[in-house]
């Protein structure tokens, strides 16, 4: 009788846990200009309400531009992802931030990435309308 209780309670735990597991991918090039942006940094954050944001993934741009990103966390609620991409592209001297919301469709209730964001080919060199900047790096 006890086993099969604590077989079920192992099951039920089992299920909300990977539940409450969220994976996120998203790809593509960066280009400054007519040339590949190279070593830009992208970020994956969860945004969270109570105002702790949390890094889920970084990673660079290779010499052509080109990156894939991914990350996950757990939680019960569907969470808010933003890409951040950190670039110098046409500013020597100071660091341009571009934030991107991720929409919920390609956040996916598993442990690994089923759907890819294809963000494709951005050109970095343009003033993006939430663009911030940092000269103190």
């Amino acid at each position: 009788m006890y086993k099969t209780i604590y077989l079920f309670v192992a099951i039920f735990v089992t299920s909300c846990l990977a539940f409450w597991q969220q994976s996120v991918g998203v790809k593509g090039i960066l280009m400054c200009n007519d040339k590949p942006l190279i070593n830009a940094k992208i970020k994956l954050w969860d945004k969270d309400k109570t105002g702790k944001d949390g890094e889920l993934a970084a990673v660079k741009t290779d010499s052509n531009g080109k990156y894939e990103i991914s990350g996950g966390a757990e939680s019960f609620f569907l969470k808010v992802v933003i890409m951040k991409i950190y670039h110098s592209c046409g500013d020597s001297t100071c660091e341009h931030i571009v934030d991107f919301e991720i929409p919920n469709e390609y956040i996916t209730r598993t442990n690994e990435v089923k759907k890819w964001l294809n963000a494709y080919t951005m050109n970095m060199e343009g003033k993006f309308n939430n663009e911030k900047r940092s000269c103190f790096n």
